[in-house]
């Protein structure tokens, strides 16, 4: 009855690491493409979009912000970052 005891502990304890796992693999995926487009844009090209433009930055900073906000929204709508209220 001890080691079922043990097993049982170690299982939730294996839960909670997998919950904590998938946590920072939506938290990776929403700066995904964020990185992507800082990175592009990083280079040094004349020739880019937006890059010339005076208002290049406030378009890239905006599509930045809705890419994030739409992912944020696509995993709350799928429960994927709500807490888990159960113990």
């Amino acid at each position: 009855m001890l080691s079922e005891m043990v097993g049982l502990a170690m299982t939730k304890a294996e839960l909670r690491m997998n919950a904590v796992g998938q946590y920072l693999s939506l938290v990776a995926t929403i700066f995904l493409p964020l990185n992507f487009l800082v990175g592009f844009y990083g280079m040094n090209f004349d020739n880019l979009p937006f890059r010339s433009t005076s208002w290049g930055l406030a378009a890239l900073t905006g599509l930045m912000a809705v890419t994030a906000a739409f992912l944020v929204f696509v995993f709350y709508r799928k429960r994927w970052l709500r807490a888990d209220t159960r113990n």
